[in-house]
């Protein structure tokens, strides 16, 4: 296997092999289809190859077909939450507490007591292998946070401070012992019972690190996704052996963008190029890729069978309730980032009707479109013109591809594409907006557009509800998520159309005017919010809702860096869309 080019199965990739052998189980892992040839790495070959060993070994405990991890999930150890126990550090090599497991079969309390004896336990949700920290960067007052109008400077300067209670360092001596992937740099951790990095996430994150001036915090977690290409072929999902099985939506380059813009470090723009093109050649290699209507556009696709280590409860109640083959579906959907919608179900309700693989989805693709577009801008800048037109054509490729294939001419916006049934889901979604984050709405159809976003009844007092669909699904209504709020925002506002600004603008003040009433409630900010009610959490989902929370605060502060402050309730409208 080349170090830097294997990946432990999903989408683009060959599917995870585990061979029993001799006692032992082997991790055969794939290359990725269609990469010539991996990136030139900046860490140590031996290093890298030591990484990716280490994530195989843990995998003999924590992945697919463990018979410890199915034991331990199964007979409900943790009760609780799944992910307790896919987290945990052992207190012994991985092949010795499999020749023990083997040996003993515990069932019942002997099952409790082996756990107790090989794995270290988690200290109020927080674990031995992660050290909190206080980033070498933190500025209890930055200079950009001050310049806030009141009381939006103190509710700012209020969670700029939380940055100091989400920065970790890796303490991983024996990496092959952890679930948790070695990063060299400290990761940012949203909060709550999401102890690592998470890939999509950090976009965010790193937009509120640099409102408050963290340039050395936010290189570091670019830097760490850069070593993940390197090391294991992807950015997994999230910093753990067992996300190694997917991605999530393809945000690297906006990452290295945004932080450019900020920085002009032009070293990590070059050292992120070849990463860079080797991922989106990752996307367009595999069954991710899809030819629809003459074009060639992107899914999110996994071909996992086995249920997810930290939900595997959750995923074996799916599987047996389903009719048909489910979990590769339930996998895909989590590489989505929107785990879980009703845009991802046949029936709209179930996830026992999962169908993500059939959907090529509109955020997807824009996601990609920018992707090609900011490599070909990362060439330019470099000087490599050559390679930045052969980006910039893959661009405009796609870019007919999603007018070709998902523009709704009639409706006005974007909808994903069921291939089965060769037709658009005529479904309100905020991602049927993201395209104006992409700036792929013609100026002619602005207007429009902006129209469509109103009339869609997306828009409620509190923000943008990610669905109009009521499923008890968390992705669905009447939760709304600070991400799709600032691509929104960001999208209406980068236009020259005062309406469409006007709208960015009522978006954008309603978002934070909830996330503020929150904070003086509670003084915490949430992972989503209750569109409907302004200044309460959201619900729904897999798990209890969570604060923290590490994209929350980043889009927070991203909008109040861009409006200097919280509006009144007449400039926000509060009454009607």
């Amino acid at each position: 296997m080349s170090v830097g080019a294997g990946r432990f199965g999903g989408p683009r990739f060959f599917l995870l092999a585990v061979v029993a052998a001799a006692g032992l189980f082997v991790l055969c892992v794939g290359v990725p289809l269609g990469l010539a040839q991996r990136p030139q790495l900046s860490l140590a070959s031996g290093l890298s190859h030591d990484l990716m060993l280490a994530a195989e070994r843990a995998c003999l405990i924590f992945c697919a077909d463990s018979p410890v991890l199915a034991a331990v999930q199964s007979e409900g150890v943790f009760p609780s939450d799944s992910k307790i126990f896919v987290d945990l550090p052992m207190r012994a090599d991985p092949e010795e507490i499999l020749k023990q497991f083997k040996l003993r079969q515990p069932t019942g309390s002997a099952l409790h007591a082996f756990v107790s004896e090989y794995f270290e336990p988690l200290h109020n949700s927080s674990a031995p292998d992660l050290i909190p920290i206080v980033p070498v960067d933190f500025c209890e007052r930055p200079a950009r946070l001050q310049e806030l109008e009141q009381p939006a400077r103190d509710w700012a300067l209020g969670i700029n401070n939380i940055w100091k209670g989400l920065v970790r360092r890796t303490n991983v001596s024996m990496p092959e012992r952890h679930s948790l992937l070695s990063a060299r740099h400290p990761i940012v951790v949203p909060g709550g019972r999401f102890r690592e990095s998470y890939y999509w996430d950090s976009f965010w994150i790193i937009g509120g690190l640099l409102v408050s001036g963290m340039h050395s915090t936010a290189r570091g977690v670019i830097s760490n996704f850069l070593d993940s290409i390197e090391v294991f072929g992807v950015i997994p999902n999230g910093g753990r052996a067992y996300y190694l099985t997917r991605s999530q939506p393809p945000l690297l380059s906006e990452m290295v963008r945004l932080y450019f813009e900020h920085t002009r470090d032009i070293a990590l723009v070059e050292r992120s190029i070849p990463l860079l093109e080797a991922e989106y050649a990752s996307w367009m290699s595999g069954r991710s890729a899809v030819k629809v209507k003459g074009h060639i556009l992107n899914r999110y696709f996994s071909n996992v069978t086995t249920p997810r280590p930290e939900s595997w409860r959750e995923d074996e109640a799916t599987a047996k309730a389903a009719v048909g083959e489910v979990l590769p579906n339930v996998h895909a959907a989590a590489e989505s980032g929107w785990d879980f919608s009703s845009r991802w179900l046949d029936n709209g309700i179930n996830l026992t009707t999962a169908i993500t693989a059939d959907v090529v989805p509109v955020d997807l693709n824009t996601f990609l479109y920018r992707m090609a577009r900011n490599i070909a801008n990362f060439h330019s800048v470099t000087g490599n013109l050559s390679a930045a037109a052969v980006f910039s054509d893959r661009a405009e490729k796609r870019k007919c591809a999603i007018e070709s294939v998902l523009w709704n001419g009639t409706m006005n916006q974007w909808f994903d594409f069921r291939i089965s049934r060769h037709q658009q889901r005529p479904e309100a979604a905020v991602s049927n907006f993201v395209p104006l984050w992409g700036n792929l709405a013609e100026p002619g159809r602005l207007r429009r557009v902006t129209d469509a976003l109103l009339s869609s009844n997306l828009l409620q007092q509190a923000g943008l509800q990610a669905t109009v669909s009521v499923t008890g699904q968390q992705w669905d209504s009447p939760n709304g998520w600070a991400p799709l709020q600032q691509m929104v925002v960001e999208g209406l506002m980068t236009t020259n159309d005062p309406h469409a600004q006007q709208v960015g603008r009522r978006i954008a003040h309603r978002w934070l005017q909830t996330n503020f009433e929150a904070w003086q409630k509670t003084g915490a900010m949430y992972e989503k919010y209750d569109t409907g009610h302004m200044g309460s959490g959201g619900g729904g989902g897999e798990y209890t809702p969570q604060t923290g929370f590490g994209w929350t605060n980043g889009v927070v502060l991203m909008l109040l860096d861009k409006f200097g402050g919280i509006p009144s309730v007449a400039d926000s409208s509060f009454a009607t869309a």
